[in-house]
C-alpha cells in the first residue's frame, strides 16, 4: 500500500513534469517564432500545448502508480515500485487488475498533474508567453519642438531638373505667431560644391492656431555641378509662443537627395543626427542609462560601460527618421573602408524589431573594425555574405514604425581589434 503511494505520487509528477516540459517548450518554440504583435492568439497556442503535455505526462504517471502500487502490494517491495516499474510492467499486461485500482490513481494523478503543471508553466514555460516589448526612450529627435511638427518631403527626377521640396508645418497644442522660415541647402560632393544662398521662405511671417497646419513648396536648381553630391536641405522654422511668454522658439527639418556617387561619410545616415548617445556621452538619453533607457545592462556590464550596449548610439535623420532613410557604409577616422558582409539576423524581444547586419574591415594601419547596424527593413538590399562592399555603399532602410508611424532609427555598435567603443565619442560618428 505504502509502495502504491510512492508510485502514485513519483508517477505523477515525473509524468507532468515530462509531458508539460516536452511539448511546453514545444508551444514556447511556436509562440517564439510565429509570433507577431497582431497575432498573440500563438501565445494561447503554446499554452494549450503546454496544458496537453501536463495532462498526457499526468496519464501516464498515473497508469505507472497503478502498476507501482499493484507490485508493492502483491509483494510488499517498495524498492519494486520505484525501481522496477518500466521493467516489470511488461509482466503485468497478463493479470486482471482490480477497476478501483487503476482508475482512482489515474484520475488523482490526472488533477494532480493538471494543478503541477499550472504551476510549471506560470512559473517556467509560462514566462515565454509574457514577453512584452521593452519601452526605448529616446531624446526628443534632432530638430523637433514640443510646440510645431515639421515634415518635410522632396521629390527629384534627374540632373538639371529642380530638387522639389515640400514642407508642412503644424501647430501642436499652442497658438504660434511670428512663424519664419528660412532654408540652407548644404553638399557632400566629390568635387567642389556648387554654392546655393539662403532662402527665405516666409517673407510676411505666419500665426498658426492649435491643430492648424500651412504647407510651403520651393525648389533648387540643379546643374552639373550637382553630380556626385549629396544635396540637403534643412528648413529652420523661428516662432513665438504667446500664451507661455516664450519668443525664439526653433525647429528644424532636412531632406538630402543623393545625386551620382558622392564621397561616404562617417554618418550611416545622411544628415543624420544622434537620437541616444552612448552610456558615457552627454546626451540626456543614453544607452544604459537607469531609469531612463528601456534597457538598464545591469546584467550585461553592470553600469560600467564597458559592454556592446553601453557603447551604443542611435541615429536617425532630421528631425525624426523616415521609414525610407537609407543607411550607408561608414568610414573610419576618414578612411574609406572595404567592408566584408559576414552575416544579418533578425531581432526578437517579444516582437519583431527588423533586421541586424554585420560587417568586418581592417583599415590601412592593420586595425580590425567590426561594426553592427540594427533594426533595419526586412526589405533591404539583399547582399552576399563574404563579398566586400566600399563604404558608403547602401546597405538597408530603416525598419518601420520603430520609433512612431512612419519613424526609425539605426542602431550602431563598432569594434576595434575586438573592443567595443562608442562610436559618438571616440569615432566621432554624425557629430
Amino acid at each position: 500500500i505504502l509502495g502504491g503511494i510512492v508510485g502514485f505520487v513519483v508517477g505523477s509528477g515525473v509524468g507532468a513534469i515530462v509531458g508539460g516540459l516536452v511539448l511546453g517548450a514545444l508551444g514556447s518554440a511556436v509562440e517564439h517564432w510565429l509570433w507577431q504583435p497582431a497575432l498573440s492568439t500563438w501565445s494561447g497556442l503554446g499554452g494549450s500545448l503546454s496544458g496537453l503535455g501536463g495532462l498526457f505526462g499526468g496519464l501516464l504517471g498515473g497508469a505507472g502508480s497503478a502498476i507501482g502500487g499493484f507490485l508493492s502490494w502483491t509483494g510488499g517491495g517498495l524498492a519494486a515500485a520505484g525501481g522496477f516499474v518500466a521493467g516489470l510492467g511488461v509482466q503485468l499486461s497478463a493479470l486482471s487488475l482490480p477497476t478501483s485500482l487503476i482508475t482512482v490513481p489515474v484520475l488523482g494523478a490526472t488533477g494532480g498533474a493538471l494543478v503541477f503543471t499550472l504551476w510549471m508553466n506560470t512559473s517556467i514555460v509560462g514566462t515565454a508567453f509574457m514577453r512584452q516589448p521593452i519601452p526605448k526612450v529616446t531624446n526628443p529627435p534632432p530638430g523637433a519642438s514640443e510646440y510645431i511638427a515639421l515634415d518635410k518631403t522632396g521629390v527629384f527626377s534627374s540632373l538639371g531638373a529642380p530638387i522639389s521640396y515640400t514642407l508642412r508645418l503644424t501647430a501642436k497644442t499652442k497658438r504660434l505667431e511670428n512663424i519664419q522660415v528660412s532654408d540652407e541647402t548644404t553638399f557632400n560632393c566629390a568635387g567642389s560644391p556648387p554654392s546655393v544662398p539662403r532662402k527665405n521662405l516666409t517673407p510676411t511671417p505666419l500665426s498658426l492656431n492649435p491643430g492648424e497646419t500651412t504647407t510651403l513648396s520651393y525648389s533648387t536648381d540643379t546643374n552639373p555641378q550637382f553630380n556626385n553630391c549629396t544635396v540637403t536641405n534643412n528648413a529652420t522654422a523661428t516662432f513665438n509662443v504667446p500664451e507661455e511668454g516664450k519668443t525664439g522658439q526653433i525647429a528644424s527639418a532636412s531632406f538630402s537627395v543623393t545625386i551620382g556617387s558622392p564621397p561616404a561619410t562617417n554618418c550611416p545616415v545622411l544628415g543624420g543626427g544622434i537620437l541616444c548617445g552612448s552610456w558615457g556621452s552627454s546626451y540626456s538619453c543614453r544607452h544604459c542609462k537607469p531609469g531612463y533607457y528601456g534597457y538598464d545592462c545591469q546584467g550585461d556590464c553592470n553600469f560600467t560601460g564597458a559592454c556592446e550596449r553601453a557603447t551604443a548610439i542611435d541615429v536617425t535623420v532630421l528631425p525624426a527618421g523616415r521609414d525610407t532613410s537609407d543607411v550607408y557604409l561608414p568610414t573610419i577616422f576618414g578612411e574609406n573602408m572595404r567592408w566584408e558582409f559576414k552575416g544579418e539576423r533578425e531581432i526578437w524581444d517579444g516582437i519583431f524589431w527588423g533586421y541586424d547586419k554585420i560587417f568586418s574591415a581592417q583599415s590601412t594601419s592593420g586595425k580590425r573594425y567590426n561594426i553592427r547596424l540594427l533594426h533595419l527593413d526586412p526589405g533591404s538590399p539583399s547582399l552576399t555574405v563574404g563579398q566586400i562592399y566600399p563604404s558608403g555603399t547602401k546597405v538597408g532602410n530603416l525598419f518601420d514604425n520603430l520609433d512612431s508611424p512612419g519613424r526609425g532609427h539605426v542602431h550602431v555598435t563598432i569594434a576595434e581589434d575586438g573592443v567595443w567603443k562608442p562610436p559618438d565619442l571616440y569615432f566621432k560618428m554624425c557629430i
